[in-house]
């Protein structure tokens, strides 16, 4: 359901944050409920169900700037949260948005908790540390929630506080580890990892530590396998700083990592995320490089599944290149075929052997989805690639 876009809704006042979204509303169902949610930290919230489209929340720390989010729910469920920062950018930079800091004076007071932090994990691990990608945990941790962070909660006192934190590993401080987010290393298997989070003005000092939760083992991709998509969750996610290289040709919408198609034919959704093409100019193509270790001579299967948008003339296609620009595809890139609108779902294998000279060495291999002709894609044309193995 549309929810509109993000904007200057929110203003803070004297201990409060007010809103008023009726500029923003371009909802196309009906409404049956408003939330707002605010935070300290743009990664633990707290949340006011069933709001008006103006209003008021009181009680605040004064002087503080507060992150904002609004949504609204219609029969078909809830609309996403509106962000206070563009969706790829770090929670910790960036121009602010939605955010709203409120006036005020009080009495000096000491911090004081009044919501516990919380440890987080990132909900879609290729995005990045942005606001609005952090979900809490709790028990144990799953194995793809690789990087953590810890909330602040929320607190009050005067003036408003700043907060510093310390990861723990059964109880006992993890060197170094004193930055809000923690990524887990292989010391971290079957401990318990909390943060102690300290909030400090100028009246004093108060600690608040996070519930606990319990770490796996970390997995390994196995040495056999060059790429594998599906290692950790959605598209390409332990592929971080080549996600962040990949190139775009005639096209947007590079990585999509929440993108989910479905098929017209069967019905069947695709893969969680996506490596795909929107056109937007002739001989739309995305790269993505992946430079691997790989030896002279070792043949391995690559196992594909893409998606089909309004693909039609010369069809898309699927290659692996190396760093001249040559296929190390057995026969050449994969023709994905032609599709004439709507979504289809096509998979399939094909073999790829590391050529002579490559041994011991990284080898520059790129994967690249393509459509042939400068006319390919209709308006609006689309293809996908949403699972990638390269394997032995």
């Amino acid at each position: 359901m549309p929810v509109g876009t993000d904007g200057d809704q929110f203003s803070g006042g004297d201990g409060q944050i007010s809103w008023d979204y009726t500029g923003y509303d371009y909802a196309t169902e009906t409404v049956t409920r408003r939330d707002m949610r605010y935070s300290l930290d743009g990664v633990q919230w707290v949340e006011e169900t069933d709001v008006g489209l103006t209003g008021s929340v009181g009680g605040l720390v004064q002087g503080a700037p507060h992150y904002c989010g609004f949504r609204q729910v219609s029969a078909a469920g809830p609309g996403a949260w509106s962000l206070s920062y563009p969706r790829d950018v770090p929670i910790t930079s960036g121009t602010f948005r939605n955010v709203a800091t409120t006036t005020g004076t009080a009495a000096d007071a000491a911090p004081s908790n009044a919501t516990t932090p919380v440890v987080h994990h990132k909900l879609h691990p290729a995005w990045g540390a942005h606001e609005g990608n952090w979900g809490p945990l709790s028990g144990s941790i799953a194995v793809d929630a690789v990087e953590l962070a810890s909330g602040v909660g929320y607190w009050s006192g005067y003036p408003a506080p700043s907060f510093s934190y310390q990861w723990l590993r059964n109880g006992g401080a993890i060197s170094g580890a004193t930055q809000q987010i923690y990524t887990r290393t292989a010391a971290d298997a079957t401990a318990s990892l909390s943060c102690r989070v300290t909030a400090t003005n100028d009246s004093g000092s108060t600690n608040g530590t996070t519930p606990a939760v319990t770490a796996p083992p970390l997995t390994v991709l196995p040495s056999s396998t060059l790429i594998d998509t599906e290692f950790r969750g959605a598209f390409a996610v332990d592929y971080e700083s080549e996600i962040a290289n990949i190139v775009a040709s005639g096209c947007d919408a590079a990585h999509r990592p929440g993108d989910v198609q479905q098929d017209d034919a069967t019905g069947a959704y695709s893969s969680m995320g996506s490596l795909g093409i929107d056109k937007d100019g002739a001989y739309p193509s995305v790269l993505l490089p992946c430079q691997k270790p790989a030896d002279a001579g070792t043949t391995y299967t690559v196992t594909y599944e893409a998606v089909l948008g309004f693909v039609n003339d010369g069809g898309a296609k699927l290659d692996v290149r190396n760093g001249n620009d040559d296929s190390v595809l057995d026969g050449g890139a994969v023709d994905l075929g032609t599709h004439d609108g709507g979504h289809r779902v096509v998979s399939g294998t094909a073999s790829l052997t590391i050529p002579s000279g490559a041994s011991g060495n990284t080898l520059d291999l790129s994967v690249r989805l393509s459509v042939a002709t400068a006319t390919g894609m209709g308006s609006g044309g689309d293809a996908r690639l949403t699972r990638l193995t390269i394997a032995e």
